[in-house]
């Protein structure tokens, strides 16, 4: 699997700077499409992740990047750490999926997918972001 854009994310008015943009996380041999439309897509295909403390987490810190050598605008994100992730409750995650939050799965859509193999064991879970951006348009 690799890292994909939803088409959704490509075309859904969102706001990068004030419109509440979170992650959440499916465990391994994740089936990603670029077709789902919205959180209960993904879902449906997919099993969210459950090891201990596990929550979606809201990404804060959120810029834009202006790159006029590259010709590109670079969304970014304060990295996120999830502490003590794992240890009774394991999984090996699969995907870290972004989306613009509506209301509720059925009407929040996908923007991004990162393609991950991490097996979560206690320790703190750390989420870096690309440097050049969790989206990226160009």
């Amino acid at each position: 699997m690799a890292d994909i854009t939803y088409n959704t994310g490509k075309r859904v008015e969102w706001d990068w700077d004030t419109d509440t943009i979170r992650m959440f996380m499916v465990k391994s041999a994740a089936t990603l499409n670029p077709d789902h439309d919205f959180v209960s897509d993904i879902l449906g295909a997919n099993t969210e992740c459950d090891f201990t403390n596990y929550v979606r987490v809201t990404l804060g810190t959120k810029t834009f990047v202006v790159d006029d050598a590259s010709d590109e605008t670079q969304m970014q994100a304060a990295d996120i750490t999830i502490a003590s992730a794992g240890g009774a409750t394991n999984n090996t995650i699969g995907a870290i999926i972004v989306y613009f939050l509506v209301t509720n799965d059925t009407d929040s859509p996908p923007i991004v997918a990162y393609d991950v193999s991490k097996t979560t064991n206690g320790t703190d879970l750390t989420v870096s972001w690309p440097s050049d951006g969790v989206v990226k348009v160009t």
